[in-house]
């Protein structure tokens, strides 16, 4: 079982086939005024070219990142982001949303 981190929030994006909107999701991240956030993205299986190809692009120390192998949908990638937390709290993003610059705060 994960310790959990208390004083930060794991932001979770998922992705299937959004393409340029999933870059803007991730930039959302990482332009917070506040730091104390991790990221996960989850790619899931199926995803278009255009979206897997942004997914490999994203890189960043506080990001991890999982490619499911099969169309899990979007419940299951959920699900599978959350599990791989290490923080109390948890935050979902769809590859086509964004962050308030101050949601993180």
């Amino acid at each position: 079982m994960n310790r959990k981190i208390d004083n930060m929030i794991t932001i979770g994006i998922t992705a299937y086939k959004e393409g340029d909107y999933l870059l803007e999701a991730w930039n959302s991240v990482i332009s917070q005024s506040n730091n104390n956030w991790n990221a996960i993205i989850v790619l899931d299986g199926g995803a278009n070219k255009k979206t897997y190809n942004i997914f490999e692009s994203i890189s960043h120390p506080k990001l991890k990142k999982y490619k499911l192998n099969k169309n899990a949908g979007p419940y299951s990638t959920r699900s599978y982001a959350i599990q791989k937390t290490s923080t109390a709290w948890y935050c979902q993003l769809d590859g086509d949303d964004l962050l308030p610059p101050e949601m993180v705060g």
